[in-house]
């Protein structure tokens, strides 16, 4: 797995000839979420603030397409509809977030869903190392309610795209579980958020050659040089700008930025 990919391997779809061409005039967005039995996919025109194409991807390798239909005015949402199913989708304009997130309310297979679909490429591969007493906890925001908890028998693998004050954004609704009885995909949620602390979750670096690598004062290789090490270690996120990310060793003496390219988010294998 590498940094700034979901391990899910969710990819953005380009199908049609219309969408390659959009992409050539505008910024398209790609953004995912993951249900149980399939993968939804949002191509989303930055440009011009409107979804292009949505796929529903299900776990037999079909593809379910809903295409941009209409901008309903009165009720302030972008509607999508597919030609082959009763497949509906709608964004509402009023609620969308930021760059990083947008809400969907899709219908499909007679059940409604109201998703935060994260953006593909910010994304950022961590596992939960969590040295506390009791489960680890997931809240529906920082310093929230608990929406699930995770014992420590296992290995977890989730991707993270957003930090506030210490705080972690869950990309999706599920995780990757590793080395339980109950291995594979697990839900955390049904819908909603679902945030989890900097201070339980980690990286590996990828000095696997022994290279010494560097901590900085700022994100960049020109920054001043806080701590460096030969060896492989674990760092906690802080923050995350472009392709540098602010970390801290696990025992809290050092912190600084490193680059990203530097680190690992699979305890399980190597990122090379």
């Amino acid at each position: 797995m590498r940094l700034n990919r979901l391990f899910f391997g969710v990819l953005c779809l380009l199908s049609s000839v219309t969408l390659a061409v959009a992409q050539e005039q505008s910024s398209v967005t790609c953004y995912a979420y993951q249900l149980p039995g399939v993968n939804v996919q949002l191509d989303y025109d930055q440009a011009q603030s409107k979804p292009v194409e949505l796929f529903l991807e299900y776990n037999d390798g079909t593809i379910d397409t809903l295409h941009y239909f209409s901008y309903d005015e009165q009720l302030a949402r972008y509607e999508l509809r597919s030609k082959s199913s009763d497949s509906f989708a709608m964004i509402p304009r009023s609620k969308r977030l930021d760059l990083h997130l947008l809400e969907l309310i899709l219908r499909f297979k007679g059940e409604t869903h109201t998703l935060l679909l994260h953006n593909v490429s910010d994304a950022m591969g961590v596992f939960i190392h969590d040295t506390q007493a009791g489960d680890t906890n997931l809240r529906n925001r920082p310093k929230g309610d608990v929406v699930c908890q995770l014992d420590k028998k296992g290995t977890y693998l989730l991707s993270v795209c957003a930090v506030q004050d210490g705080w972690w954004r869950i990309c999706g609704n599920q995780i990757s579980v590793y080395e339980t009885e109950n291995e594979g995909v697990v839900a955390i949620r049904k819908s909603g958020d679902a945030w989890i602390h900097s201070s339980v979750i980690a990286m590996d670096t990828r000095n696997y050659g022994g290279q010494k690598l560097h901590l900085r004062d700022r994100p960049s290789s020109e920054g001043r040089v806080l701590y460096s090490f030969t060896k492989e270690i674990l760092l906690r996120p802080l923050e995350w700008r472009g392709e540098w990310v602010k970390v801290q060793t696990v025992d809290k003496k050092h912190q600084g930025w490193i680059h990203s390219q530097w680190l690992c988010g699979n305890p399980l294998t190597t990122c090379a």
